[in-house]
């Protein structure tokens, strides 16, 4: 069994990782049986809105459906503990939903898969009755498929000291458990933590300043000009040596690399590029995570209009490079919502919300 704690001894590059942002009852399985959208859909809407309609009563039920389902089988161990790690964290809130996830767990008809899932789920939320509960269960012979896995939950802290807010965000699953965090509580400090990947420095740029800091014949220069500007659009002027605009680069290249990761010719090219200026395996899960945070952000704020006014909140407060971003996410989700006010210096303007959207 993998415990939550334990995930990251083996870090991995992702492109865009925030499943739960968007939909997690798309990774479902497809039932035969009628009805099962509006189940799926269901489930969706109470678990990602859990913040603002917090229906307690249908909880145990989804943790049933998605704990009997193909999903636990289907799914990266990544995505089967944060949606445990949402489960246990509404449980938190709800301390009276715990025993229900004991009788959920001791079902005859539930699977092995499912019971270490809600092992997991125990992880986030148990307390010593659940520790009695797991201790009565090693002993039973209904439970010796399980035996193992129980024990592994034992030999730790029940609940594991992990807290989102406090870890250090490395990666995509980093980035889905605050959003897990934020659905359930509907707090602003995990949205506040994803934004602040937003003003890490730009690391393309750097590479790109590195490569150009080099001499390079007029031939190199048009080959990465072509494969930048023409196939990857990124709007890097590298005769007049300076990037177009101000957006974050990283956020840039990391998109154009998940839209483009299915077409070979460009996959091609990302390879070329990666060679050409040095871009390293951590520097693409680096700039993804930025990536991520961007993409999910700018979807969470279409959907919920708490992510949009936190999103507000801070381009009015941030000064660093983060506000930039920001005030592309804020434009894109309402047209409108952004005015450049010209400083007097130049064609140089600033950015801040237009007056009727205060």
């Amino acid at each position: 069994m993998i415990l939550i704690r334990s995930m990251r001894k083996k870090q991995k590059i992702v492109l865009i990782a925030t499943f739960l942002g968007i939909a997690l009852i798309a990774n479902f399985p497809k039932s035969a049986e009628a009805g099962y959208e509006e189940i799926e859909q269901e489930y969706n809407e109470l678990l990602i809105n859990y913040y603002c309609n917090p229906q307690i009563d249908k909880i145990p039920t989804a943790l049933e459906y998605i704990a009997t389902s193909d999903f636990i089988k289907n799914q990266p161990t990544d995505v089967s503990a944060m949606t445990a790690y949402l489960f246990g964290r509404i449980a938190r809130i709800e301390p009276s939903l715990i025993p229900k996830y004991m009788e959920v767990f001791g079902r005859s008809s539930q699977t092995h898969e499912g019971r270490v899932f809600i092992l997991m789920v125990f992880q986030t939320c148990g307390n010593k009755e659940v520790r009695h509960f797991l201790e009565d269960k090693l002993i039973d012979g209904n439970f010796a498929k399980e035996k193992q896995d129980i024990q592994n939950v034992l030999n730790g802290d029940i609940p594991i000291k992990f807290n989102p807010l406090i870890q250090e965000v490395k990666d995509g699953v980093d980035l889905d458990f605050l959003w897990a965090e934020f659905f359930v509580t509907g707090d602003k400090e995990p949205i506040v933590k994803i934004i602040d990947t937003l003003g890490w420095p730009d690391r393309f740029k750097s590479r790109l300043q590195e490569w150009r800091a080099k001499k390079h014949s007029d031939n190199e220069k048009r080959i990465l000009d072509n494969m930048l500007n023409r196939r990857m659009q990124m709007n890097v002027d590298l005769d007049r040596m300076y990037m177009k605009g101000t957006a974050d680069l990283d956020c840039l290249f990391s998109a154009q690399l998940q839209f483009h990761s299915s077409d070979k010719k460009q996959r091609d090219s990302i390879k070329k590029i990666r060679k050409i200026m040095n871009i390293s395996d951590e520097d693409i899960l680096y700039m993804a995570v930025k990536g991520a945070a961007m993409w999910s952000l700018q979807s969470n704020a279409q959907q919920h209009q708490k992510v949009l006014k936190y999103c507000r909140q801070e381009f009015e407060r941030r000064s660093d490079k983060s506000k930039i971003e920001l005030a592309i996410i804020l434009e894109v989700v309402s047209k409108g919502i952004i005015e450049l006010v010209p400083t007097g210096e130049g064609d140089m303007a600033t950015l801040k919300l237009h007056e009727e959207n205060n």
